[in-house]
């Protein structure tokens, strides 16, 4: 059984606006981890191979973030925060400007950071 998990970073993870953020995903099919889709659910239309991407956001908000390899869907979501100055402490978040489009966590598909087998 193939096995497709996203170890880095974790799901539910806090990123600051403007500061990139690599994403890494496991493969146990040797050689094929270059064969992984990445997309983000904010950008349906751009996608990304490999064992890993790097990404940024510019604004506040929730993002989804998928890998897929031969049937298998994994995901995570992230919540950003632009704060004035970057800074990445409690007060930081605290006064983060707010989105610029409200996204509901829910309205994304239900997916962990281990891949399921997604059936039509």
């Amino acid at each position: 059984m193939k096995h497709l998990e996203i170890t880095s970073p974790l799901g539910n993870s806090v990123v600051i606006a403007g500061r990139p953020v690599t994403f890494t995903a496991g493969f146990d099919s040797l050689g094929r981890a270059g064969q992984i889709v990445w997309s983000v659910a904010s950008e349906p239309q751009k996608q990304t191979f490999g064992p890993s991407f790097t990404r940024q956001w510019a604004e506040t908000g929730v993002d989804q973030v998928v890998a897929s390899i031969d049937g298998l869907t994994c995901g995570i979501i992230v919540y950003v925060f632009k704060t004035q100055d970057g800074g990445d402490t409690i007060a930081d978040l605290m006064s983060s400007a707010k989105p610029p489009v409200p996204r509901n966590v829910d309205a994304f598909p239900k997916l962990s950071a281990r891949a399921q087998r997604l059936s039509a």
